[in-house]
């Protein structure tokens, strides 16, 4: 009786069909993780220095030759061209906190720098992930009390404080315009607003206020519109642009003459 020989059924990668791209390297997770760790503290210390009313501005030059000049942490992370799938998630948290808050992008990814920074401290003392994450949430709901317990109710009255704060955001997205000025503007949209919603409920800038840009001009020609902007160009250039206490009428159907099913001959002998 023969001996079982396993040869004949061992599969062998190189000799089967190619699944990964040729060049494709296979990576241990301990390698992985310190790899993952170095990406993310990379684009951490890339915006932390654009932290703050003192932070720098970065220039990118992307591969058409186009230079852009930049503080807002949204917008470098929009310039970031990788394939890391952490990079990637970076990414994509500063377009969702980009798109619910409109600010804080520089400050998130910061601070996920940092965390990831001390877990991976963790890691190598040999506490489980489990554990550290289970310690982050407990220091998250800390963290959540302790800012409720020190915040400051801002009073619509205190203009002062309503210009700084937007001061300080309008200057690190606008770089050499005007930022002052829009800040007035700012400040008078949210006071209107939050007046006529007599302080009960939630800003919504998306909902609450829209920009319309206009080509040309400066930006001290933007004005702030009390009312509702009907963007739509004039059907002949000798209609007026401006009439004072004008009547309108809204009007759910088209204004047109429907083509009559039966043929009909209409003759004017008089213009009276």
């Amino acid at each position: 009786m023969s001996k079982y020989d396993p040869r004949p059924f061992e599969l062998s990668i190189t000799q089967g069909p190619r699944v990964l791209a040729k060049g494709t390297k296979r990576i241990k997770r301990k390698v992985t993780w310190k790899f993952n760790l170095t990406a993310v503290s990379t684009i951490a210390d890339l915006l932390r220095t654009t932290l703050g009313p003192m932070g720098c501005h970065k220039l990118f030059n992307d591969m058409y030759g186009v230079l852009t000049l930049s503080g807002d942490g949204n917008v470098i992370l929009s310039k970031l061209e990788t394939d890391n799938p952490v990079v990637k998630l970076i990414v994509e948290m500063g377009k969702s906190i980009n798109s619910e808050v409109g600010d804080g992008v520089t400050s998130a990814v910061v601070l996920v720098g940092a965390l990831i920074e001390n877990a991976a401290k963790l890691y190598q003392q040999k506490v489980h992930p489990s554990i550290i994450v289970s310690g982050y949430s407990k220091a998250a709901r800390k963290a959540l009390e302790i800012l409720r317990k020190n915040a400051v109710e801002i009073n619509l009255n205190d203009r002062r404080m309503l210009l700084s704060i937007a001061r300080t955001t309008l200057d690190k997205q606008l770089i050499g315009l005007d930022s002052e000025y829009l800040a007035q503007l700012t400040v008078d949209a949210v006071v209107r607003i939050m007046n006529y919603k007599n302080w009960n409920g939630r800003l919504d800038p998306l909902d609450d206020i829209q920009l319309i840009p206009k080509a040309g001009g400066e930006v001290k020609d933007s004005q702030l519109i009390d009312g509702v902007i009907i963007n739509k160009m004039l059907k002949h250039p000798l209609l007026p642009r401006r009439i004072e206490n004008a009547r309108i009428a809204l009007i759910d159907k088209h204004m047109r003459v429907e083509k009559t099913k039966s043929w009909a001959e209409l003759r004017i002998n008089s213009p009276k």
